[in-house]
């Protein structure tokens, strides 16, 4: 960039504008002057800026958000009666200090008066103790700044004068900002203190009457706007605008409320005087501004805060392009939107330069009133935030008042009205000690320690740029070396002490030895003691052994509800091999392809079950037609050949890519459950603990391990007995069961009676609301686990307290639990970002799916042991202040219906699988665990897909919690600008959009979907 280019940019936005505009006309401000107005009877209307604050302010009249307060500490000779004076003569001389606002018949105008009777005041605190001067005088400051004007009857600003000492004063000045804006303060005070001199000297008044008012301004404006400069700068900001990207996903300390309080709190900070100045280098290095590199580290804060690769900023910007207006008070500020994409950016250098392109593009179209803009592109519009932005920015400079010639020394002193306009509002300035900065934020989303936190990492990101901004970008740190460590604290949990036995089947022959008459399994009427159990496991694990079966050989289980399912859980893994439990509900063109990508090399079923099961894909063994050939062989286990590192189970799982995918799960990270449940549960001999899940979900083998590796009884039921509500209730009461974990829709219908002998709840599978804590927590233990199934079942747990909103809560021992952002580097506390599960659960990864399994399972860069992995889960979390972790979403479009882990993606492709389905998309709609269901939209030749056969076929594919319970055919899928299918704009099912003539499978009433069509379909074993 050139020296002189490099100059210009360095201006100030306002007078960088006003250059613009004298070099488009050579012979300098050419246009006319501006005319006095014709003064209308009823008064004149307002500037469009005016129309904005208005319409704001009378959504809550009685809020001082829109006023503005600053008070100075004035230390020499201060006599109240001029300083009167002086005040009256600069209302005089501005008419816009003397204006109230009206609806008059629908029309909004401003009626100029004759004075300001009531905006100044003094008070002398001398007669107070010298101690409590200061404090009564802070007092009465914020009391004033925060009482709101009536915008109907004004005065619309106010003066108070507080002496403290002889030559001691507190000066608070209060002003609404609709006939103020920054650059009047300036002008106000010069003009005072000026007015206030010439009286003290007996001197005639030195300022020259104003050229124009602001009424004139106003007028001439709206005349403005009507022509072709405008309505190309529209254009411009029609085209910059359009498709916005969502609200800034800032990391709030609480769920944004529907309408916006208003509410506000301010954090000051000082950027040093040597990071100033290494910024202002760097500035004239890259011929950019102060303002643009602020600007450019804050836009890379709130990228790295909200994860999204555009950032829009506000930015307040003066319309004082016209000679006749520098020296005016009003409301001159327009404010237009800096949307900077920081995706991509390899360096700060290089952010710096699209800031720099953005904010010249931005002040060379500022004129358009903001409102203008957004009424033109009608966002959608609420009353909970701002279009287009909800954060701005500024860079002040603070005016310099001609004091020093009173004999008088003046001190800015911190004032606040208690109120917040955006969600956050930083505005910077310069200062003899560096730069100061003043962040306001809404109390309705953050905490003053949040906020706070957020202002030290911009200081330290500031820092991390300007000592290298060419470097990567991905790099720049805001964390200090404290922080860093007590963020891995909190994700690290050594291993249980002690670890314990890492193959489990140990684990439960320990048992059997100890209490061999016990009570292991109960189905029905079937009972097994632990003798037993382990008796017929060690022969079933010989008879496989016989059969080729040992270490990475997978053995396929496929049974109902009995103790031989647990028979062969434990026998397999005895036996050395892999097991692979299946789901005999599940569709047998699944159950088929999971076998053949598995490699099975045996199955264990029935013979009920034969019909439904695929013929010829591997040696199959039915347990019941092998009941004597089992009975004969040895009851002693085989010779142990798993290691920790040997596969001790492998599960299917939804699938992005269409198919369903297995993950490996070692022995070690089994042993690790057993270890963390004996550490944190607390089961024990005598508990009766309930086999609820399907054997497809990993949460059943997380039952068994928990039940028999503590010498508890595993209780096991018919499918129609595990139904929610009055069947589940009635199976807990009369098995006495004292040990659950079921998924949230599970515990959406309160027990009708008391459960005496339940003592532990723990939830999994999806998100734990608070009112399950309220229904079953009350008077037992009560924690919500988290965990996919590539961390072995469980990575995290929360000892949930009724009233306290439930949280994924904190590593289970063994386990590393970290928040990394896209370049996999430790966020904030309170900042979301994925979360990666390290540690001994770590899963090996997918069967014969290496691209996949490099994907998600990655170095683990904080681990000190050689080759650690650790698991991308696509989870946002995010750590609260006390180490707990909340579970904030999915990065991708991963849904759980019921507890199950869909992939959007499998179902997708098995409705284009469909030769009638041209397009399709399938989403994910209901509030809670119990009402979320599928739903498929569909571009499909008219009358087609029948609805019936459709999902008839889709069953032969996916399993029942998988088929969508609504097809809504739609003409076409709304898309993006970038083609993309818009999922946001899908019409709900039976609303104006989808295709007239076809019907829409009704949705299931709240009895059949909590029940019968659910739980029929989860149950299903």
């Amino acid at each position: 960039m050139s020296d002189l280019a490099a100059r210009i940019a360095s201006l100030p936005a306002e007078k960088r504008k006003l250059l613009v505009h004298r070099l488009r006309d050579p012979g300098g401000l050419a246009e006319p002057p501006l005319r006095p107005r014709e003064r209308a009877p009823g008064g004149d209307p307002l500037s469009p800026a005016q129309e904005r604050v208005w319409i704001e302010q009378a959504r809550d009249p009685h809020s001082p958000f829109y006023s503005e307060a600053m008070a100075f500490r004035i230390g020499g000779p201060l006599r109240a009666e001029l300083l009167e004076r002086s005040l009256d003569e600069v209302v005089r001389r501005h008419e816009i200090l003397r204006t109230t606002f009206a609806n008059a018949g629908g029309e909004l105008v401003q009626r100029v008066g004759g004075g300001a009777a009531g905006a100044f005041s003094a008070a002398d605190l001398r007669t107070l103790p010298a101690s409590a001067r200061q404090a009564e005088a802070m007092r009465r400051a914020h009391e004033q700044a925060r009482r709101p004007f009536d915008l109907d009857r004004g005065p619309l600003f106010h003066l108070s004068l507080l002496r403290l000492g002889d030559e001691e004063h507190l000066l608070v000045f209060t002003v609404h900002h609709i006939v103020f804006d920054g650059w009047s303060t300036g002008i106000f005070f010069d003009e005072l203190f000026t007015l206030y001199h010439d009286l003290a000297s007996g001197e005639p008044p030195s300022l020259p009457a104003p050229a124009c008012q602001y009424g004139d301004f106003a007028a001439w404006q709206r005349q403005e706007l009507q022509g072709a400069d405008a309505q190309r700068q529209l254009a411009y900001w029609k085209e910059q605008l359009a498709a916005m990207p969502g609200a800034l996903d800032l990391p709030a300390d609480r769920p944004r409320p529907p309408v916006s309080g208003h509410r506000g709190g301010l954090v000051s900070f000082t950027v040093a005087p040597e990071l100033a100045a290494a910024l202002r280098t760097l500035a004239r290095e890259e011929g950019a501004t102060l303002f643009m590199v602020l600007l450019a580290g804050f836009t890379l804060l709130l990228h790295r805060y909200s994860r999204q690769g555009e950032v829009a900023v506000g930015m307040p910007v003066t319309v004082r392009r016209r000679r006749e207006l520098e020296r005016l008070v009003g409301l001159f500020t327009n404010t237009v939107v800096l949307r900077t994409p920081v995706a991509g950016a390899g360096s700060f250098r290089e952010l710096l330069a699209r800031v720099r392109e953005t904010v010249v593009s931005a002040q060379g179209n500022q004129d358009v009133p903001f409102e203008r803009v957004v009424q033109a592109l009608r966002p959608e519009r609420g009353a909970a935030h701002t279009p287009f932005f909800q954060v701005m920015f500024d860079l002040k400079k603070i005016p310099l008042f001609p004091v020093e010639r009173l004999g008088l020394t003046l001190e800015p002193l911190e004032m606040h009205t208690g109120t917040a306009k955006f969600d956050w509002a930083l505005s910077m300035w310069e200062a003899p000690v560096g730069l100061m900065g003043n962040l306001e934020y809404s109390t309705d989303l953050f905490d003053e320690a949040t906020v706070r936190r957020a202002a030290e990492h911009y200081q330290r990101l500031l820092a991390a740029v300007a000592a290298n901004p060419g470097g990567p970008l991905a790099e720049r740190s805001f964390l200090s070396p404290a922080e860093r460590h007590q963020l891995l604290e909190a994700s690290i949990a050594p291993a249980a002490d002690p670890p314990g036995e890492t193959l489990v089947h140990r684990w439960i022959a320990a048992e059997a030895a100890r209490r061999p008459g016990a009570d292991a399994v109960l189905c029905g009427e079937q009972r097994l003691s632990y003798a037993e159990l382990d008796a017929r496991a060690n022969r079933l694990a010989h008879h496989l052994r016989a059969l080729g079966v040992g270490p990475e050989v997978r053995v396929a289980s496929c049974l109902e509800p009995s103790v031989e399912r647990v028979v062969a859980f434990l026998a397999v893994l005895r036996a050395g091999g892999a097991l692979l439990p299946l789901d005999p509900a599940h569709p047998p063109d699944r159950l088929a392809w999971v076998l053949r990508d598995a490699g099975a090399g045996v199955l264990l079923t029935d013979s009920a079950l034969l019909p439904r099961l695929p013929a010829g894909t591997t040696r199959v063994v039915c347990l019941d037609a092998a009941k004597d050939a089992l009975a004969a062989l040895p009851a002693t286990p085989p010779q142990e050949r798993a290691t920790a590192d040997s596969i001790a189970y492998v599960i299917y799982t939804s699938g992005s890519t269409g198919r369903p995918k297995g993950v490996q799960v070692p022995h070690r990270g089994l042993g690790n459950v057993a270890a963390a449940q004996r550490s944190l549960l607390g089961v024990e001999p005598g508990d009766r603990v309930l086999q609820f899940s399907s054997p497809s979900f990993d949460a059943s083998i997380f039952e068994m391990v928990m039940a028999l590796a503590a010498g508890a009884a595993l209780c096991l039921g018919r499918r129609d007995e595990m139904l929610p509500g009055e069947p589940l209730e009635r199976f807990l009461r009369e098995r006495a069961i004292t040990v659950v974990t079921l998924p949230p829709a599970a515990l959406a219908i309160p027990p009708a009676g008391k459960l005496p002998a339940l003592r532990l709840v723990t939830v999994a599978g999806d998100v734990c609301p608070p009112e399950a804590v309220e229904r079953w927590g009350r008077g037992r233990r009560f924690l919500n686990l988290y965990g996919p199934t590539e961390s072995t079942i469980w990575a995290t747990a929360d000892v949930c307290e009724a009233g306290d909103p439930p949280t994924i809560g904190r590593p289970i021992p063994g386990t590393r639990a970290y928040v990394l952002d896209a370049e996999l580097q430790l966020v904030p506390a309170g900042v979301p970002g994925e979360l990666c599960l390290g540690g001994a659960g770590v899963a090996r990864g997918y069967v014969d799916l290496p691209g996949r399994t490099a994907e998600r399972f990655v170095p683990d860069p904080f681990a000190a042991e050689p080759g650690a992995r650790m698991y991308r889960t696509g989870d946002l979390a995010r750590r609260r202040p006390d180490g707990r972790l909340e579970f904030v979403g999915r990065l991708d479009h991963q849904v759980k219906i019921r507890g199950f882990r869909v992939e959007l993606g499998e179902v997708e492709a098995a409705l284009g699988a469909q030769p009638e389905v041209q397009e399709c998309v399938v989403v994910a709609l209901g509030e809670g665990a119990a009402e979320r269901r599928l739903v498929a939209y569909l571009v499909a030749p008219a009358g087609s897909p029948a609805e019936a056969d459709l999902r008839e076929r889709l069953r032969r594919r996916l399993p029942e919690h998988m088929v969508p319970s609504a097809f809504v055919p739609l003409g076409a899928l709304p898309r993006t600008p970038s083609g993309k299918v818009d999922r946001a704009a899908l019409p709900p099912p039976g609303a104006a959009g989808a295709r007239a003539g076809v019907r829409h499978v009704a949705p299931r009433t709240a009895t059949e979907h909590k029940v019968a069509a659910i739980w029929a379909e989860l149950l299903s074993r």
